[in-house]
């Protein structure tokens, strides 16, 4: 089963192994857009932390050198603080359904909506991505992907979106996955870009598949 926690995870959640969090204001915040400069709380523990903002930037400077932002639709899996979807709205996506299963970090995460003005053009669903991914009838322009390290289910939550064709052809998914597994191929997605960094690795593929 899909958990919700993560393990060496970059965007911040509570995890289980820690009994103490705190929400606060650190250095989390949106980087361009129309949100440009508003703070995103996130924990600090012992093993969680934000995205740097540089990383973010490479992130989405890779994304939006391949596709707009205006107008998508997207979802963002294994949302945590919210980051990389609050970035797509900042940066004009229409909607983004977020997916956080940790019941503190979900309410956080609508709070954050809430005080960003933002309430109209997000959704936040509390539930278990696995369930979620299964039983969804949407599709969508871009997934954010951030699964614990741990799990090493990179592949099987690009096998999932496949089977269910959760994107529109010519859709992108970006997945971030640990330096201990490796995306194995499949013809009907491109590798557009590819980066690693202190353990982390972040995938960004273009849904392709074989026209009828």
């Amino acid at each position: 089963m899909v958990t919700r926690y993560r393990q060496r995870h970059r965007r911040a959640s509570p995890s289980p192994s820690v009994g103490n969090h705190r929400w606060c204001h650190v250095s989390l915040r949106i980087i361009a857009g129309s949100l440009k400069g508003r703070v995103i709380p996130s924990p600090i523990s012992d093993v969680t932390r934000p995205t740097t903002d540089m990383w973010r930037s490479s992130l989405f400077s890779a994304l939006e050198d391949r596709t707009q932002l205006e107008g998508t639709k997207v979802l963002d899996l294994y949302a945590g603080t919210g980051a990389l979807g609050l970035e797509c709205i900042s940066r004009g996506a229409a909607h983004v359904t977020f997916v956080e299963n940790h019941r503190q970090t979900a309410r956080q995460l609508q709070s954050s909506i809430k005080d960003l003005g933002v309430a109209d053009v997000c959704t936040v669903v509390d539930d278990d991505v696995a369930r979620l991914l299964a039983t969804t009838s949407e599709r969508f322009d871009i997934i954010l992907a951030d699964p614990p390290y741990a799990l090493r289910i990179a592949n099987k939550l690009r096998d999932v979106i496949s089977q269910r064709t959760l994107l529109n052809t010519g859709g992108y998914l970006l997945i971030e996955h640990g330096d201990a597994e490796y995306l194995l191929d499949d013809d009907r997605w491109i590798i557009e870009w590819h980066k690693e960094r202190s353990g982390t690795m972040v995938t960004l593929l273009r849904w392709n598949p074989p026209q009828p």
